[in-house]
């Protein structure tokens, strides 16, 4: 099973020009602590809800938070195996995938990563 098979599009990607607010939005919505954040297509990383919440003001867009993003990824074609391994080398809810070029492609959340290795192991 690679990361291509397991993408999830029920989340979607954040863009710079969103503001905090709407990023606390989601993250409750989709009940995740970290959103991926993308500029055009290009994955630019992982932002917090600890991140936003820091910032004081959820109006602030995005790309004003100047914020070093974490941005741990599985390339298209990553082995179940290694994506398991970033999302807890991580400790992260969601891993985005991206192709060779760093372009988005979606999301592959732990639960879905996981219940499917269990499926494996059956």
């Amino acid at each position: 099973m690679i990361a291509s098979e397991l993408i999830s599009y029920d989340i979607p990607p954040l863009k710079l020009s969103d503001t905090g607010a709407k990023a606390l939005d989601w993250m409750e919505e989709f009940k995740t602590s970290e959103l991926p954040v993308v500029d055009e297509n290009s994955y630019v990383g992982l932002i917090s809800e600890s991140e936003v919440l820091d910032r004081n003001n959820v109006d602030d867009t995005i790309e004003s938070y100047n914020l070093t993003f974490k941005n741990p990824s599985a390339l298209e074609n990553q082995h179940l195996f290694e994506i398991i391994s970033v999302i807890v080398e991580n400790d992260i809810d969601i891993l985005p995938v991206v192709d060779q070029n760093e372009h988005y492609l979606g999301l592959i959340t732990t639960k879905k990563s996981f219940n499917t290795f269990l499926k494996l192991l059956r």
